[in-house]
């Protein structure tokens, strides 16, 4: 080789030497560069990671005050189902629907019954007061007619309002009817009633009573949620009448009592109840969220909420408003009180459907309604009246509470007496 041959492979070696040595120390700068970064996408991913978990943090804590809301809600404006804890009571007090049956207070028409008493029997009022309540054998209240033995052409049957719970046998409908207005009528009230029961219990009655000419279907204005319901303590939770189911009307049609046979078979019916009955409301269970959206859509709710928005908007509606404009509700009464007509008519019977306040806070709800259904039935229709100085003394207290006094159940038998006068004078 010659000595050009040996410079080019000299420089040769020289330069890619050199390279290999700038590539070399170039290097340790650039992999300084990539731990920086590295560095930095770590610091990065922290802060991320930190605000994603404060992120959650919160979304964990939002849900919970929401949850914890929706609890609290549901439980203190009692949104929510109590099946579970009411069927437990009934258990652990070892009720029997199957000794309830063989008491004289069931009947297989209603449900339950006034039981005949064979001694005087007293009780005492919301005034804590003693009144005195007898029940006679065909379970009528006893009144001053019964006691004068006179012969009655005119029942009347309803709810406690009827029976005249709280007040003495001498101041009920039928005795002031008698000693007022010389008009003997038979009292079929019962504590707990719906106008379902009412009828039901007017047809079993007067079925063997020719004699009687008029009957008197009384409803207290609350009485329309009543005949929807099919156990009680579905619809209200503080009552003594948990013994039995009951008939109630739907879609039009009345569903007679269920057949039940055995203790086994009544828990099973009332466990259904509490979850298709009209007012049924969902059980308070996790998520309390979705649990109070299906509460607030219920009819139970639906009564509650719409009462108290009125009240906080400054404009509070009659009480029962709702229900008298509310399509299922009126449809379902009108086929009861056509139900009721067209029995009067094949009896030979006169009839009044009498609306009764429950108490001075709504003297009108039904008053549209009555207006509707007084065109297609030839039944009376009517509504106890008053003067606002009659209404402040209609309840045992002044504010509206406990069931009629003395005086509000005369204004009550007025209004019948004025009916039986009119149509006394009209068919003579």
């Amino acid at each position: 080789m010659d000595g050009g041959q040996n410079l080019h492979v000299n420089q040769t070696r020289h330069h890619t030497g050199f390279a290999k040595r700038s590539f070399v120390c170039n290097i340790p700068p650039f992999i300084g560069a990539l731990g920086e970064y590295d560095k930095d996408l770590g610091r990065m991913e922290t802060k991320l990671s930190i605000k994603a978990l404060a992120w959650l943090l919160y979304l964990v804590f939002l849900i919970a005050a929401i949850e914890a809301a929706a609890f609290a809600a549901g439980t203190s404006l009692d949104m929510f189902s109590y099946r579970s804890s009411y069927i437990s009571k009934l258990k652990s007090e070892h009720f029997s629907y199957e000794h309830f049956k063989q008491s004289r207070q069931f009947s297989a028409i209603t449900g339950w019954q006034a039981p005949p008493n064979k001694s005087r029997r007293s009780r005492r009022n919301c005034l804590d007061q003693t009144f005195i309540e007898d029940t006679l054998d065909d379970g009528r209240r006893q009144s001053l007619a019964d006691e004068a033995d006179t012969p009655a052409q005119l029942a009347i049957f309803g709810d406690s309002y009827v029976y005249g719970d709280e007040i003495s046998n001498g101041e009920t409908i039928s005795s002031q009817l008698y000693s007022r207005y010389a008009i003997p009528a038979i009292n079929y009230g019962v504590n707990g009633f719906g106008p379902v029961q009412a009828l039901l219990r007017a047809k079993e009655k007067l079925e063997a009573q020719p004699g009687v000419k008029m009957v008197v279907l009384g409803i207290m204005f609350e009485n329309i949620r009543r005949m929807v319901n099919r156990y009680k303590p579905v619809y209200f939770r503080q009552t003594g009448i948990e013994s039995s189911p009951k008939p109630f009307i739907e879609d039009g049609r009345i569903v007679p009592l269920p057949v039940i046979e055995h203790d086994k078979q009544f828990f099973r019916y009332i466990n259904e109840a509490f979850k298709v009955d009209y007012w049924e409301r969902p059980e308070r269970e996790f998520p309390y969220t979705i649990a109070l959206f299906k509460a607030v859509q219920s009819e139970f709710v639906k009564r509650k909420a719409t009462s108290k928005l009125h009240g906080l908007l400054g404009s509070p509606e009659p009480r029962y408003h709702y229900d008298y404009y509310d399509a299922y509700m009126t449809t379902n009464l009108a086929a009861l009180i056509k139900d009721f007509d067209r029995w009067a008519k094949k009896s030979n019977k006169t009839g009044l459907v009498l609306f009764i306040p429950q108490n001075l806070h709504d003297l009108s709800s039904p008053a549209h309604f009555m207006k509707t259904i007084s065109e297609s039935v030839t039944v009376d229709i009517r509504v106890v009246e008053g003067t606002q100085a009659e209404w402040e003394k209609y309840n045992l207290k002044p504010d509206g509470g406990c069931h009629p006094s003395s005086f509000g159940v005369a204004m009550i038998a007025g209004e019948i007496a004025r009916w039986v006068q009119e149509r006394t004078t009209v068919q003579r």
